[in-house]
């Protein structure tokens, strides 16, 4: 089990590191294009990275309750955490490559899954954590 917890730990700091510097990239481009819109999009996101950090605390603090099947369910969410910035930041790399009207829909849906992840997740691992200490 300490195996599964060093890379679920592994995974949450990767995933935190790519969050901020997310963030960061989405402040600039909001500067860059001058669009409020955008501005208050980058302010929304940073809770997603507060979801992010709230989440990875408390895996510190009930890492040692968790059975291999809550080790494995957390293992997979820090994994779909992770992929859900594959096609943001894609399609940051094409700006100005191609038209940006597709790019700006397919953009926003994305946005949403990198918001919604760490939702769901933090309900799968409260529900987890909650029938392990049954």
């Amino acid at each position: 089990m300490q195996k599964e917890i060093k890379e679920i730990q592994d995974r949450f700091r990767f995933i935190l590191l790519v969050a901020i510097f997310f963030y960061t990239v989405m402040s600039k481009l909001s500067d860059i294009y001058n669009n409020d819109k955008s501005g208050e999009s980058t302010i929304a996101y940073a809770g997603v990275i507060a979801i992010y950090f709230a989440i990875y605390f408390l895996f510190e603090i009930f890492k040692n309750k968790c059975n291999l099947f809550s080790l494995k369910t957390i293992n997979i969410f820090t994994l779909a955490g992770v992929g859900a910035f594959i096609i943001p930041i894609i399609l940051l790399s094409l700006i100005g490559k191609i038209p940006t009207q597709p790019l700006i829909i397919i953009f926003r849906f994305s946005i949403w899954g990198i918001i919604l992840i760490p939702i769901v997740f933090s309900g799968i691992f409260a529900l987890v954590i909650g029938f392990k200490n049954k």
